[in-house]
């Protein structure tokens, strides 16, 4: 609101005449100001990330002020972007929050920083801006899938069949770097076993980014499984593979299942 007030000066201009004094006119209008702030510590880091991968950060965005705020632009620089949602694009009011998503994609390997820039306007008239620091490290990790479907079938099978129905599972390397293939295991006394291993333990698969292969080096090997039921009924069993895809140690899992007649 407006505030109205005057300036009174009282002086002698060194005459005998008396005391003078001039008067000046204020005013003032008192405007009630928003604030913003980022949730979470700074730099808000994605750690790694496989190169051609994504990794996503809801961050919370509040108007620590007392007057509403209008914001103006979001900006994040590449490999890093930023989705707001329609409420931050909305007029904020007093303690009111929001969220947004921001996303780390690298497309090379190596450290990367940047910033997060939020302008806004807090009802001074003049535009701010709010900015939070970026950072990820882009790796390039191995990501290992076995073929197939999630669950598979061997259909039926004759109690001691000569020969046991056996598939083979083929485990690839999708990843953009190695992956180090460490167990591969089935339940003791399980109908279903590992006929042919060609994904030994230490094996490295290359990924996309990989060297091309070479000794102890390809981008895919075969496990091959057997069915031998020993009762009537369905069977089921589940094949755990372990590896390590740079990083960290990674485990894959497949339902097998059959019917033993």
């Amino acid at each position: 609101r407006a505030i109205n007030g005057n300036l009174t000066v009282h002086y002698r201009d060194g005459a005998a005449a008396p005391e003078k004094t001039v008067r000046l006119a204020l005013q003032g209008t008192g405007i009630v100001l928003g604030g913003l702030s980022i949730s979470g510590n700074a730099p808000t880091d994605f750690e790694n990330v496989s190169v051609g991968g994504r990794s996503t950060k809801d961050l919370t965005l509040t108007n620590t002020g007392a007057g509403e705020v209008r914001t103006v632009s979001f900006n994040a620089p590449a490999p890093f972007s930023v989705n707001p949602a329609e409420s931050c694009r909305q007029p904020l009011a007093a303690n009111a929050s929001c969220t947004l998503q921001v996303t780390y994609a690298p497309a090379a390997e190596g450290r990367t920083t940047g910033s997060l820039t939020i302008v806004f306007n807090d009802g001074s008239g003049t535009q701010k801006s709010l900015a939070r620091e970026l950072t990820g490290n882009g790796v390039a990790l191995g990501h290992l899938r076995i073929g197939g479907t999630p669950e598979i079938d061997f259909g039926s099978s004759a109690l001691n069949a000569t020969p046991i129905k056996v598939l083979t599972l083929t485990v690839t390397n999708s990843g953009s770097g190695p992956a180090t293939i460490g167990r591969v295991n089935l339940p003791v006394g399980s109908p279903f076993s590992v006929v042919t291993n060609g994904c030994t333990e230490g094996l490295v698969l290359n990924g996309g980014s990989g060297p091309r292969p070479g000794p102890g080096r390809r981008p895919s090997c075969p496990i091959t499984v057997g069915f031998a039921p020993n009762v009537v009924g369905l069977a089921e069993a589940r094949l755990e593979l372990t590896y390590n895809d740079g990083n960290q140690v990674q485990t894959l899992h497949r339902r097998l299942f059959g019917q033993g007649i």
